[in-house]
Order: C-alpha cells, then structure tokens, then sequence
C-alpha cells in the first residue's frame, strides 16, 4: 500500500517511527522531505525551523508537489 504521512512538524519525530514501521510491513510511505530536519529538535527550535522552510524553501508547496506527482506515488 501506498501511504502520505502529513502533520505538524511537531510530531516529526513520531512521523518517522511511525513510517519505519509501516515500511517494515512493505508499505511505499512518503514523508516530507523537510521532516529529517525538525528529529530530535525541542518546540523553539521546530518553530524557528519552520518559519525558514515555509519563508526560504516553500516546504508545502514541495511536499504538495510530491503528493500529486504520480511517479512519486
């Protein structure tokens, strides 16, 4: 099966666990390119990260992007 996790960066660091476990079922998941970034950060520094992204690198835009490119699904 083919899986899009989405959410809050908040949550990046359960996003990821949660994608190797499906992964290890034989799941396709695809997560934001950007989410390796916010692992392992406190709130402060997700919050100064995500202003960056959303300011410097459009971070919905591409992940919206990957989500509707078929090849990527």
């Amino acid at each position: 099966m083919k899986i899009i996790i989405a959410g809050s960066m908040q949550f990046s660091d359960k996003m990821i666990e949660v994608k190797y476990s499906l992964e290890t079922l034989g799941h396709h998941v695809i997560i934001d390119k950007f989410i390796e970034n916010y692992a392992g950060k406190s709130d402060a520094e997700i919050e100064v990260a995500k202003n960056h992204d959303r300011m410097n690198d459009s971070a919905a835009k591409i992940f919206w992007g990957s989500m509707v490119d078929r090849e990527a699904i």
